[in-house]
């Protein structure tokens, strides 16, 4: 009896140590300690379904670790532990890891590893928690904010902060730069290229704007063209404009069918339609003048409102203001025209100090030069009327005589 109770004395303060296999002084902070020069420790060989299994083994407990033997799905033979919700592989150097690293990763191979989905499910890109960017079926963004509130398949591509941001359901629209086609809501077949580019617009449609602030503040405005920096920066409802060049058509509100080539061309267009433009600061004063067609640098610069002028040529009726119906060909033609109308003028310096004359017709340099309000004149021939009226001069004198 003395002896059973020694016995049952010491296991019960074994009961309370340190388990030892082949070591009579097991480790202290180990509960289980084996020890071996030749032999190692067979953990259970299980033959996992998934990451997810929990039918395999029932109920797994956190930290439970096996040997999985099998190969499907999303696992490999390899140790694995549960981590509470999914069996998770223990990596050794030998190991292919398949989670991407923000340290970047090594020995991967294009045909196998990729960053998206793998499911029919929108790949969105986030910064600080806000939506940075998104990858669906026919949309692609990227930029803080890019295509933040887009309907998906809309085919609409955004790059740049803010770029369509505001877009609901307008697609087929292309948003590059900063804030471009910002406030766009439901316009459609837009292309905007350049900072602030199309960024007031809300429901037009068929706006093409390439340049810094080109067509910014456009909101119904539809088909109009605009390339260089703040080209159409102004129009609000203008329809059927194009300009090109940088200041052209700048402060157009809502002129429509405009063509403005170069720079600062219809600069200050407002509700005038319909215009021809093409030179560097071509009818550039021009506010509400309508059906002009100009060609040359400086030509009807200071126009305003005058109607239905044709002038081509370096300085062409440079000071018209509110002449109208003139026809002008050739360097400096009818360049002090104010508001006189209906006159022809063909050759260099053509009625060049013309004012307020009308219904005159000047064929050859210089011809009429003289002329400042006369009416229902022409002359062809270079210095023509000039050369006519010295010879009146003449002519008087010598009768006096």
């Amino acid at each position: 009896m003395k002896n059973l109770i020694s016995l049952l004395f010491f296991y019960s303060i074994c009961s309370f140590s340190q388990v030892g296999i082949n070591t009579v002084t097991p480790d202290a902070s180990s509960i289980f300690d084996v020890t071996s020069s030749n032999k190692g420790i067979l953990i259970p060989r299980i033959a996992l379904s998934a990451t997810t299994d929990v039918t395999t083994i029932t109920s797994p407990a956190t930290s439970l670790l096996i040997y999985n033997t099998a190969t499907v799905s999303d696992v490999l033979p390899g140790y694995y532990y549960w981590d509470g919700v999914q069996w998770t592989k223990l990596l050794t150097n030998n190991a292919i890891d398949t989670k991407w690293d923000t340290l970047g990763n090594s020995g991967t191979d294009d045909t196998v590893n990729f960053i998206g989905t793998t499911d029919d499910e929108d790949l969105v890109f986030k910064r600080n928690n806000v939506f940075a960017g998104v990858i669906d079926a026919s949309n692609t963004g990227f930029g803080v904010n890019s295509m933040a509130s887009t309907t998906p398949n809309r085919r609409d591509t955004a790059f740049g902060v803010s770029a369509l941001q505001a877009n609901t359901t307008g697609y087929e629209n292309t948003a590059i730069g900063i804030n471009t086609l910002n406030a766009n809501t439901i316009g459609s077949y837009n292309t905007a290229s350049g900072a602030n580019s199309l960024a007031s617009n809300t429901t037009a449609s068929y706006n093409t704007a390439n340049g810094y602030n080109s067509l910014t503040n456009n909101t119904t405005g539809s088909s109009d063209t605009a390339i260089g920096a703040n080209a159409l920066y102004s129009n609000l409802t203008g329809t059927g404009n194009t300009a090109v060049g940088a200041n052209s058509l700048y402060t157009n509100n809502s002129g429509v069918g405009n063509t403005a080539i170069g720079n600062g061309a219809l600069r200050l267009n407002e509700v005038g339609s319909n215009n021809t433009v093409s030179g560097s600061n071509a009818l550039s004063n021009n506010t509400s003048g309508s059906n002009n067609t100009v060609s040359g640098v400086n030509s009807m610069l200071y126009n305003t409102t005058g109607i239905g002028n044709t002038a081509t040529g370096l300085n062409a009726m440079l000071n018209n203001v509110s002449g109208n119906y003139n026809t002008v060909s050739g360097q400096g033609a009818l360049s002090g025209n104010i508001d006189g109308i209906r006159n022809v003028a063909i050759g260099v310096n053509t009625m060049n100090l013309n004012t307020s004359g009308n219904y005159n017709t000047a064929l050859g340099g210089s011809s009429l030069s003289d002329n400042t309000i006369g009416l229902g004149n022409t002359a062809s021939g270079y210095s023509a009327y000039l050369e006519i009226f010295l010879e009146v001069i003449t002519l008087l004198w010598g009768i006096l005589l």
